[in-house]
């Protein structure tokens, strides 16, 4: 039977990870607030600086050295939302695979 790695979750800034803890074959998941997106958390009015574009650039540069170490990612975003189209997310995913999900969040309570 294998045996199960440990799994660890955080809420840190991505800026403040010790990405050298992550070693060939693990797995980081990555859900950043939606740049293309109206999200309250996007503001930085709730306990933490909010989230630009240049937030996008610098996790994408950080997700390209941690693939070239061979370490995977998951990575939720929107690439399309209401008419605009996140330009860079799209150019940047081309070169990784793309699940593409279509679902929506009708029925969403708050």
């Amino acid at each position: 039977m294998e045996q199960i790695k440990p799994y660890y979750f955080s809420s840190l800034d991505f800026r403040d990870f010790d990405f050298s803890l992550l070693k060939e074959n693990d797995l980081i998941y990555c859900d950043p607030p939606y740049t293309i997106s109206v999200g309250s958390y996007n503001d930085g009015k709730r306990g933490f600086n909010g989230w630009q574009h240049q937030d996008d650039i610098d996790l994408m540069i950080i997700l390209d050295e941690l693939s070239d170490r061979g370490v995977h990612f998951a990575l939720s975003n929107v690439i399309f939302h209401k008419g605009e189209i996140n330009v860079e997310l799209t150019e940047w995913a081309k070169k990784y695979t793309i699940h593409e999900l279509n679902y929506n969040y009708n029925n969403r309570r708050y």
